[in-house]
């Protein structure tokens, strides 16, 4: 697992952009994924992929897991003010597994970053505009 993770988030229109790591790039706007959804999408994969990961160390059979999540705005200051998350698991699964599989999943790292937040440091670079060719 890494310690560092960096994303570029560059303009490509005038309410558009793209966000990439180096990899895979995932464009913003313009009918594509919103902010508050990648930000959703982020929380949504870890905990699913913590829960999966969870599954297969303990052999419990897990298959077609999903999860849904959606986040309710609030204002003063413009934010998501509420999440609500479902977690779609197998029937057969006993309440044991159940309640043993949401509590890994509730313990992704995004989670935990949620419930003891970062530090954010800010800092502005002022390179020279691109050259329009």
């Amino acid at each position: 697992m890494a310690n560092l993770y960096e994303v570029t988030a560059r303009q490509t229109g005038p309410l558009a952009f793209a966000t990439d790591n180096g990899e895979v790039v995932v464009n913003v706007g313009d009918g594509n994924f919103q902010p508050v959804e990648l930000f959703l999408a982020s929380l949504a994969s870890c905990m699913l992929s913590t829960m999966l990961e969870y599954a297969e160390r303990n052999q419990i059979h897990l298959a077609d897991a999903s999860v849904d999540l959606s986040g309710h705005m609030a204002n003063a200051p413009r934010r998501i003010g509420q999440i609500n998350v479902v977690y779609h698991l197998p029937v057969a699964l006993s309440q044991v597994h159940l309640d043993a599989l949401v509590r890994a999943g509730n313990h992704c790292t995004i989670h935990q970053s949620l419930e003891r937040p970062p530090e954010l440091v800010v800092s502005v670079d002022r390179t020279a505009p691109l050259a329009r060719t």
